[in-house]
């Protein structure tokens, strides 16, 4: 940190909070993300600080922070160190409200560091998902939620208090503030922020590439006016990225966005170690809101590309999951490119081609997948797609065919010949498959099955294991199978033919349930693909092979070949 910082001062963790100052976590900064490895860390250190002679301080690290320069309060935005920080306060919440419990009036000694009793504020200010779990902790009200890492890190201190046998809560506290030591910097500058953030990322590998980005586009606003611009700018760009069922940010999916975002635009393939350092350099000369008002429609569109968001349009929300269902994330670049150009409207695709475009690339993948081509084929040909054929004459999914085609994009005969025996290794493919003619066959009759909890899942008519010598099940079908029954299950039971669609609770109980059985939950069931079961008395190989023949043809007609007359 040399160089950056006005000045530093090494001082034991009361330095910290008995000031008047209070500590706040910028909305550039990650939320609380520590686990019980951390915990257990800190902990461990503060057990041994009191065994030590109390002359001995134990060093814990550096906390890097800058002055605001927002009048009242004395405030620290928090650069580095927030994790720490929040860590020792949750646990002086804890050490003073397992005291409180006996002695009331000697939980007091430790109120103060965690809540500014002059003037009615908590220490320490954490981003907007978490501070109001750490504020009823640090004021001793009810918390509010329950899924919280800082609530969890609180009640895990609370465990360890209570189950002290040598040391007591008190001795326990007093040496978190007397005997942990730390090194606070404050840097001189708001500029110094990125440069440290960089700094700190390549010594210690914490932080994700989202990290600095967003770190980088709010150092190019000043301190006092980075709460209004995340709440008018920032934080629309993380809404819909959380992790399903919860407010945290789902960082990998972010990341994603960005590096999804910048091999659209560059068209090919960006590392994740680079998609901080490229996006740097795209938009180094813009300022904090035109960053934002650029990625506010495109993250809308990824969020459509990605099922983060739904569509009204039934013709692009069907095909639409087509791209998506096989989980190639190389697609999704060129998925976004289609809707930008559609979106944008330069007249480079009209609404019928960004579904036909669209649906080209699902047919690629699907198709080159189950015939077995290369998949690291298309990592290398996907990104190079993203411009559209924008400096070609042909329209767009005319160049876009032909530059398919010329990538191994295999022909009716090579598909229908692959599709009945290829057993499929890739949950993804599989499920995009089943499901896939499964809405062909809905489209035709104008059925709808809704997939709402407990969801619709993959079901294989011939058991996926019937290997137990044991079970009466599995060698009644062993039996039906004969005596190469092991290679014959090998070969046939991850091809299509054998495959059906099931409601989970019915999917999971039938289990390796003879074929007369599975048959009359398979035909009751209100799924188009389950009728075929009509057709068949018994269930071995010569059956699965005839469906599976059957479902190529179909199948043919869902992911067209370079040749289809629909592409013209």
């Amino acid at each position: 940190m040399t160089g950056f910082g006005t000045y530093a001062h090494t001082t034991p963790v009361d330095g910290l909070l008995t000031t008047n100052a209070h500590f706040e976590t910028p909305p550039h900064q990650r939320e609380y993300v520590w686990t019980p490895g951390h915990w257990e860390g800190i902990w461990e250190d503060v057990v041994k600080a009191c065994k030590r002679d109390h002359r001995d301080l134990h060093f814990i690290g550096v906390v890097t922070l800058i002055k605001s320069l927002r009048p009242g309060l004395p405030t620290y935005l928090i650069v580095d160190g927030q994790q720490r920080l929040t860590t020792l306060s949750l646990l002086l919440c804890a050490v003073r409200d397992t005291i409180a419990k006996d002695d009331d009036e000697a939980s007091r000694e430790f109120h103060p560091n965690v809540w500014n009793t002059e003037f009615n504020v908590p220490r320490l200010v954490p981003r907007y998902t978490d501070a109001h779990i750490y504020r009823d902790i640090a004021r001793r009200e009810r918390v509010r939620g329950t899924t919280s890492n800082m609530l969890r890190a609180y009640r895990y201190f609370l465990r360890q208090l209570r189950g002290l046998d040598t040391l007591s809560p008190i001795e326990i506290g007093r040496a978190v503030l007397r005997r942990l030591q730390v090194v606070w910097v404050v840097l001189d500058t708001p500029d110094a922020i990125t440069q440290a953030f960089e700094d700190l990322n390549a010594k210690r590998v914490q932080l994700s590439q989202s990290d600095l980005i967003r770190s980088h586009v709010f150092a190019k606003e000043s301190p006092e006016s980075q709460d209004q611009f995340h709440q008018d700018h920032w934080q629309f760009i993380e809404s819909g990225f959380e992790k399903k069922g919860s407010n945290t940010l789902d960082m990998p999916l972010f990341d994603s966005f960005f590096q999804h975002l910048l091999t659209c635009d560059e068209q090919k393939n960006i590392p994740k170690t680079k998609v901080y350092r490229r996006f740097q350099k795209a938009m180094d000369d813009r300022s904090g809101t035109e960053v934002t008002d650029r990625l506010r429609p495109r993250k809308e569109r990824y969020l459509l590309v990605r099922g983060r968001r739904t569509t009204e349009d039934p013709s692009l929300r069907d095909v639409l999951d087509r791209v998506r269902r096989p989980g190639v994330s190389a697609v999704f670049p060129v998925a976004l490119a289609v809707l930008d150009a559609y979106a944008e409207g330069t007249g480079l695709i009209s609404e019928i081609d960004r579904d036909r475009a669209l649906d080209m690339l699902a047919s690629y993948l699907v198709r080159g997948h189950l015939c077995n081509h290369d998949s690291r084929r298309q990592w290398r040909i996907l990104p190079s797609l993203c411009d559209l054929g924008v400096n070609a004459e042909a329209p767009v999914v005319r160049w876009l065919r032909d530059r398919l085609a010329a990538e191994s994009w295999p022909k009716d005969e090579e598909f229908r010949g692959q599709f009945v025996k290829h057993s499929f290794a890739k949950a993804s493919f599989m499920d995009a498959v089943v499901r896939g003619l499964e809405r062909a066959r809905q489209t035709a009759v104008g059925y709808t099955v809704e997939d709402g909890p407990p969801g619709i899942h993959v079901e294989h008519v011939m058991p996926r294991s019937i290997a137990d010598a044991e079970n009466p099940k599995c060698l009644a079908w062993q039996e039906v199978l004969g005596d190469d029954w092991e290679v014959l299950h090998g070969l046939w039971v991850n091809t299509p033919g054998n495959l059906a669609l099931l409601a989970g609770k019915v999917n999971a109980a039938l289990g390796n349930a003879p074929y007369e059985e599975k048959k009359k939950l398979l035909t009751k069931a209100k799924i188009c693909l389950n009728e075929d079961f009509t057709r068949y008395a018994t269930w071995g190989p010569k059956e699965i092979e005839d469906r599976g023949t059957r479902l190529a043809d179909e199948a043919l007609d869902i992911w067209k070949g370079p040749k289809n007359a629909h592409w013209h």
